[in-house]
């Protein structure tokens, strides 16, 4: 059986994922003010947003309804920060 994360964990989680999606906002600032950022990666930061965003809402819901906030709350972070993790590693 999976053991819900402590409130310190989710929080470290969070903190994170906040300074990972600062970094990315860094790169992506960077690329279009140098000229390298296109209307292509502009589409991808979009549509890269709002499929996170279905993806957590759906990951939450079915948590809050057979696992609880914790748990719910460690899976929309666990997606986030993969998707952050990602774009890093690819504007980088």
């Amino acid at each position: 059986m999976h053991r819900p994360p402590s409130f310190f964990a989710l929080s470290m989680s969070a903190l994170n994922l906040a300074l990972e999606a600062q970094a990315v906002v860094g790169l992506r600032l960077a690329q279009f003010a140098t000229g390298q950022g296109s209307a292509r990666e502009s589409l991808r930061m979009v549509t890269e947003k709002t499929a996170a965003l279905t993806r957590a809402h759906q990951a939450a819901a079915m948590a809050l309804a057979t696992e609880g906030p914790i748990v719910a709350t460690e899976r929309v972070l666990r997606i986030y920060r993969r998707a952050v993790a990602a774009n890093r590693r690819r504007l980088s």
